[in-house]
C-alpha cells in the first residue's frame, strides 16, 4: 500500500499537532489533525478531520501526495495557534487557595464527603487566613498544615 509512503512524507516528531490517518469503510481514509491544548488549567485533547481523504492506491499516489502536502500547511497554522494559545494561557488569572478548595467541595456529591471538605477548609483557613495564590503552595506549607491538623485533634 502506498500509505507508508506518504506517511513518509511528514514527520510528527517535533510537532504538538500530529497528523494521523484513519481509516473509513469504503477503504478510503481520512486526515485527522490530533493535538492537545490547555484550558483553564485542565488539558484537552482535540480531533479534528480536515475533510481530505486519500484513496491509498498506486494509481492516485500522485494525487494523494499533493493531498497530504496540503494536510501539512494546514498542521503548520494549527502548529502556531496551539503554541500562541499555550503562550496567552500563562497569563491567565492567578487561582487562589481558598477559592479552589471551595470549588472542589461544590464538586463533591456525596453529604459525607462535603462534610469532610468543608471541616478541611475551615481549618485551613484558620492556619492560613490570607488566601494565597495555589502556585505558592510547597511542600512545606503542606507538611506544616498536616502537623497543624494532628495537632488540634
Amino acid at each position: 500500500m502506498n500509505l507508508e509512503r506518504l506517511r513518509k512524507r511528514f514527520s510528527n516528531k517535533n510537532f504538538k499537532v500530529k497528523i494521523r490517518f484513519k481509516k473509513l469503510k469504503s477503504d478510503r481514509y481520512s486526515i485527522i489533525l490530533d493535538y492537545r491544548f490547555m484550558e483553564n488549567g485542565r488539558e484537552y485533547r482535540e480531533r479534528k478531520s480536515l475533510g481530505i481523504y486519500l484513496v491509498g492506491t498506486r494509481k492516485t499516489y500522485n494525487e494523494d501526495k499533493n493531498k497530504v502536502d496540503e494536510a501539512i500547511i494546514i498542521r503548520n497554522k494549527y502548529e502556531q495557534l496551539v503554541n500562541k494559545n499555550r503562550h496567552l494561557i500563562n497569563k491567565e488569572k492567578t487561582i487562589y487557595l481558598h477559592e479552589w478548595f471551595d470549588g472542589f467541595m461544590n464538586k463533591q456529591t456525596k453529604s459525607n464527603s462535603r462534610a469532610i471538605w468543608r471541616k478541611t477548609i475551615r481549618h485551613l483557613k484558620i492556619y492560613q487566613p490570607q488566601d494565597m495564590p495555589l502556585k505558592r503552595v510547597t511542600k512545606e506549607f503542606c507538611e506544616g498544615f498536616h502537623k497543624y491538623l494532628k495537632e488540634c485533634k
